[in-house]
């Protein structure tokens, strides 16, 4: 992913989810209108009835909050004393949704999520004491989730955004708020792409275009194809690629006055087309200068920086060496911050550099390259770490709020039946198990974090051991003065080498809790898609063998959601004593397994499982698949 479309990401991101947060103002204008006449009555309250004044701070607080935070604040502060005169806990939990958007908006994400989570409790406590429509509680919910997906958005807690936009778009999808579901479903993809999951982006961008269909709004339908386009170029899928682009040009060629930045990155995805499959320099260097001439200052960054890095290849495959130069370094400059899209640039200057005959410059670049990929090890470790205790935490809470309604519900029956000293009895050996529970699940926990310290250690000796000798023998080549072909091409080696160390780290979830806890998380990730242990042996498997159950299981449930159409998935574990038993299940069509033997995904599961002794049954019909993978710990 390069540092312009990343930042896209957040940019577009930020605009379209403040937007739905902000979804009162779309139906009720009338308030920025009337805030004038709504205060005047304010200044009489005797004159009104408390849900006059709840109306009216309701109003002026949402009215303000695009135009005059602090007004809006002090608006909702008393729409909340408000509301615990007469225990209006939707209104609460209105005044506190906002106030979160007000943190939020200053970039306060700790108190916002802080004033979410008291929503979300109010919310539980509309539903459970009733009196509240479910329509109600389902749209408190809806704007709740999605505000805290912001926060956990703009935190890079990329994960988290996730798992909560997913938990936003059932609730759309109930009640056919098609909108915000196509504009959810993107945003969703945005995040995978962002992430490097391109087959989950590609999912949810389809999902956008099939509900964006539903909308009747062509721009909904074709935003998505920005990023199917970067998904099929990077995969060389030429007729897909060809279908999105041509979508996107269609509609943006004829809005590009007004979507002047979207028609530019549009020439650069059919720019990159033309080098590709098309009519290479010659058709693409007049869409390269279309896109430079429309480019200027006042453009995004991102933008920007995408039409020089387009002008920068297009001058090297000319072989025109000091005005690619030029465009790299204007690509550079759109950031002066180095961000892990640096790499791309880096690659070219090496590229330019090495036909000059600069050694120096090529071992700086080449050097800058390695900096920056080993820096992005380190910084997605270290976000993965902060995301595991977020969600750990979450847990703990989440287990506290069971307990206690757990202990509720308890008191009830026993006051009804009349066996209240039982009960107690009960409920205090339930208190003392759960606390040895969580005692020992936190325990359990620490061990993990403490772990992942020699993870991050491997991370930095493969990018050494693995990279080293080749940029060594780089650097030998250039300084010798070897043939600029050769040359050229062990550059491009390298930058293989670099992208696939990059792209291929070992999943964090699986080396800081083990297999059951990686899996748990795919399933998670994986729509429709559930997750049981069933074994008896809560032993950890060995490192190695853990890795390759991840990988095989990754496999299965990925051909299963891409090929199958299945409705449902199940991916279960069986550890007893030294055997283990993986099994991914679904409902889909099925397929013809002696057919499918030689597909390349099922003989590398083949080989991957073979050192442990390991066997792979496949069972499929048209009502569903199950295959099971069977191996013996060493």
């Amino acid at each position: 992913m390069k540092k312009y479309e990343i930042r896209k990401i957040k940019l577009s991101l930020f605009v379209m989810l403040w937007l739905w947060c902000l979804a009162p103002l779309a139906y009720n204008d009338h308030r920025v209108a009337g805030m004038d006449s709504i205060e005047q009555a304010l200044k009489h309250p005797e004159r009104l009835s408390d849900e006059q004044l709840m109306n009216a701070y309701k109003s002026l607080m949402w009215a303000y909050l695009p135009h005059d935070s602090v007004r809006s604040a002090g608006y909702a502060m008393q729409a909340l004393a408000l509301s615990y005169e007469h225990d209006w806990l939707n209104s609460r939990v209105d005044a506190l949704r906002l106030l979160g958007l007000n943190a939020y908006g200053g970039g306060d994400y700790e108190r916002a999520l802080a004033l979410y989570d008291w929503a979300l409790q109010l919310n539980d406590t509309m539903s459970r004491k009733g009196g509240y429509e479910e329509s109600t509680i389902d749209d408190n919910l809806s704007a709740l989730y999605g505000s805290i997906a912001n926060v956990y958005n703009m935190q890079d807690r990329l994960h988290l955004a996730i798992a909560y936009y997913q938990k936003a778009l059932p609730l759309f999808e109930k009640y056919e708020w098609w909108e915000s579901a196509s504009i959810l479903y993107y945003n969703v993809g945005e995040l995978y792409s962002s992430m490097g999951n391109a087959d989950e982006a590609e999912v949810n961008y389809r999902k956008a275009v099939d509900i964006g269909t539903l909308t009747g709004d062509t721009l909904m339908v074709v935003v998505p194809y920005k990023g199917l386009a970067a998904i099929y170029l990077d995969r060389d899928d030429r007729q897909r690629a060809k279908a999105a682009i041509d979508t996107l040009y269609a509609y943006y060629s004829h809005h590009r006055d007004d979507e002047v930045a979207d028609y530019v990155t549009t020439l650069c995805r059919k720019a990159r087309y033309e080098l590709k499959w098309g009519g290479g320099v010659a058709t693409a260097q007049p869409l390269a200068d279309e896109a430079l001439r429309l480019t200027d200052h006042e453009m995004m960054s991102d933008t920007r920086g995408e039409v020089y890095d387009l002008c920068c290849e297009v001058a090297i495959l000319q072989h025109r060496w000091h005005d690619a130069l030029h465009f790299a370094y204007q690509a550079l400059a759109t950031d002066p911050e180095e961000t892990y899209g640096d790499v791309v640039t880096y690659s070219s200057l090496i590229k330019i550099y090495g036909a000059l005959g600069q050694a120096d410059s090529v071992a700086e670049y080449t050097d800058r390259m390695h900096h920056c990929l080993t820096r992005f090890a380190n910084s997605h470790y270290q976000s993965g770490l902060s995301e595991m205790q977020v969600l750990y935490d979450t847990e703990k809470k989440e287990a506290a709020i069971e307990s206690l309604q757990r202990e509720r519900r308890w008191m009830m029956w026993g006051s009804m039946l009349g066996g209240v000293v039982l009960l107690l009895i009960a409920l205090l050996f339930f208190l003392l198990w759960r606390s040895v529970h969580i005692g020992r699940k936190s325990a359990l926990f620490k061990a993990k974090l403490d772990g992942e310290v020699e993870e991050r250690i491997r991370i930095a000796r493969d990018l050494h051991d693995g990279l080293g000798g080749m940029l060594s023998l780089l650097r030998m080549k250039i300084e010798q003065e070897a043939d600029k072909g050769e040359t050229l091409a062990h550059l491009d080696a390298t930058s293989r080498e670099l992208r696939h160390v990059a792209h291929h780290l070992m999943p964090e979830q699986l080396l800081r809790s083990g297999l059951t806890t990686a899996l748990s998380d795919l399933a998670l990730s994986m729509p429709n898609t559930e997750f049981y242990n069933t074994g008896d042996d809560d032993r950890p498997l060995a490192k190695d063998l853990e890795i390759v159950l991840y990988r095989c299981t990754y496999e299965l449930v990925n051909n299963a959601v891409k090929h199958s159409e299945a409705g449902t998935i199940t991916i279960e574990l069986n550890h007893h004593g030294s055997n283990v038993m993986l099994v991914v299940s679904d409902d889909g069509h099925g397929f013809d397994p002696s057919r499918a033997s030689h597909g390349r995904g099922l003989k590398n599961i083949s080989e991957r499982i073979a050192r442990y002794n390991g066997r792979m049954n496949i069972d499929s019909s048209p009502e569903g698949t199950r295959v099971s993978i069977t191996v013996k710990e060493n």
